[in-house]
């Protein structure tokens, strides 16, 4: 009964964390429709106006450190909880803006830092109730729940924005962004962020342990009754079956084999037909074999739930991990090579796809789309996202395969694809290329996080994220800027373009060293 609860927690935090990332991911990382707004009501230049979702996406990034050392010291339930509170005030306010300055800040700035904390407790939530290889394929079907919301969240604001306006769409917005409050509040922390001495107290949830505690009180009760219906003269076993024999050696001649005859009434004696009549309460015979059928103690029965709880491996939820502080899981992350090396393609890749994003809707308008066309290229891209998500788990499968080698060989498609923006000229051109690299961009999405909890495992995940996410940040900030800067200067987005290209060709040359370095050098996994 108990491990169906468990089975019944587990999912249901998976569930609650791919709404999480509908949300979180679908409003962050789709503000295209709200960049064409601000552009037009603000009228400030296209690198300003790119700050609000440049800002938004990269403090979620930036502010990971402080965020790692919260999941460490506080567990998912609680700054998850604050990540949602800090969203819901960030949006709220935006209601009120007057400049993009006061955007950046409302949206970029608290907005950002919630999604921050939001992000972090929803990988670090599904990676403690699951283990091993579904462990990551958990975490790349999660964000499946980006895909969807990034595939609802254009069409949904677009309509909020011409009901509403665009104050109303971010003020019901971040009504919806509230709900995650509620939804980290039924995500017990079990391993990160739990104290060493409590620890065995996350492992087990309240139902769980009062029905353990049930159980072996029923246990002692049958006992109790088994132990009356005894015979109260002698308490050893009667048997009543035909004389066994039983195989002994004879200590003083090894050669010789002798067997001893068990009679009805437990006494032993020897087939030679000598009287050698032996009672087990004379002396001591160390091959006397005490009553098998004596009732269990309930301090064994504790004896053995216990040691099923706490050392059986595999088989168990909770394993038992050594607590180490934040300082030590960081030194131990900078030892490690082949995250470093990862460190710099991801940000390579995944601040190249952000500057991208922020313009896309408006790139479309000037290859010759009207709106509702561009919209539809925009949700076959997150169509295309949505369903990639899913090939890094997948490959994953596969024997001699790992996180590194699918990012190498995914991400140099998007190189072919970002040229391809630049000379496509039909409709069914632009489809294929926008599919092309919302697969290349799904894929993107997923192994950040698959791949970060494949290199340095799961106690080490959240300090990890807050060594990639700053990184990320500033990255995402400062490309979302110089892709803004390079289309007022030339007029086009031919530069943005060709710059995403040869940022991902550097990624894929990056992963590949990357995955060399681990496999040569036998770069250690971390527990």
């Amino acid at each position: 009964m108990s491990y169906n609860l468990c089975s019944t927690r587990k999912y249901t935090v998976f569930a609650v964390n791919f709404l999480t990332l509908f949300l979180c991911a679908g409003f962050s990382f789709n503000m295209s429709v709200l960049n064409l707004e601000f552009l037009r009501v603000f009228g400030e230049s296209k690198a300003q106006t790119a700050l609000v979702q440049a800002v938004t996406t990269g403090v979620a990034d930036m502010a990971g450190f402080f965020c790692g050392q919260c999941l460490n010291k506080y567990g998912v339930r609680l700054t998850g909880m604050c990540g949602g509170l800090f969203i819901f005030l960030g949006l709220s306010a935006s209601f009120f803006a007057t400049s993009i300055s006061f955007l950046v800040v409302s949206t970029g700035v608290v907005a950002g830092f919630g999604f921050s904390l939001t992000f972090g407790s929803c990988f670090t939530s599904v990676g403690e109730y699951f283990d091993g290889r579904s462990q990551l394929i958990a975490i790349a079907v999660i964000g499946i729940g980006a895909g969807c919301g990034s595939m609802f969240f254009p069409y949904f604001m677009a309509y909020l924005i011409e009901i509403y306006g665009w104050r109303g769409c971010i003020l019901l917005v971040g009504g919806l962004m509230g709900n995650m409050i509620w939804f980290f509040a039924i995500c017990t922390p079990r391993s990160v962020g739990v104290s060493k001495q409590n620890y065995h107290l996350a492992c087990t949830d309240d139902l769980d342990k009062k029905q353990i505690q049930q159980s072996l009180q029923e246990m002692e009760v049958v006992n109790d009754n088994h132990a009356l219906e005894q015979p109260q003269q002698d308490m050893e076993p009667i048997v009543d079956r035909k004389t066994f024999h039983e195989p002994r050696h004879d200590g003083d001649n090894g050669n010789e084999r002798q067997t001893h005859l068990l009679t009805p009434q437990g006494d032993a004696v020897e087939n030679d037909n000598k009287t050698n009549i032996q009672h087990p309460k004379a002396e001591e015979d160390t091959n006397y074999r005490k009553p098998c059928h004596q009732p269990l103690h309930i301090d064994d029965v504790i004896d053995v739930t216990n040691h099923s709880l706490h050392e059986e491996g595999d088989n168990n939820v909770c394993k038992a991990s050594e607590q180490y502080t934040g300082t030590e899981k960081l030194t131990m992350l900078m030892r490690n090579k082949s995250f470093i090396i990862f460190i710099l393609g991801i940000s390579l890749m995944i601040s190249s796809f952000s500057s991208a994003l922020i313009y896309m809707l408006e790139f479309l308008h000037t290859k010759g789309f009207d709106e509702q066309d561009a919209l539809l290229l925009y949700f076959y891209m997150n169509v295309s996202t949505t369903i990639s998500r899913l090939l890094p788990g997948l490959c994953i499968l596969i024997p001699g395969i790992d996180g590194l080698i699918i990012s190498a060989c995914f991400i140099s498609i998007s190189c072919l694809s970002g040229v391809g923006f630049i000379f496509a000229t039909t409709y069914y051109q632009h489809l294929i290329i926008m599919c092309v690299f919302g697969m290349s961009l799904g894929v993107g999405n997923t192994v950040l996080s698959m791949t970060t909890m494949e290199l340095v495992g799961l106690d080490n995940y959240a300090i990890a994220l807050g060594v990639i996410t700053p990184l990320l940040g500033i990255s995402r900030i400062c490309a979302g800027y110089i892709s803004g800067w390079f289309v007022d200067v030339t007029g086009s987005y031919d530069v943005s373009f060709y710059s995403l290209s040869a940022s991902h060709g550097l990624a894929v040359v990056i992963f590949t060293l990357a995955g060399v370095l681990r496999k040569c050098c036998l770069q250690p996994n971390f527990p």
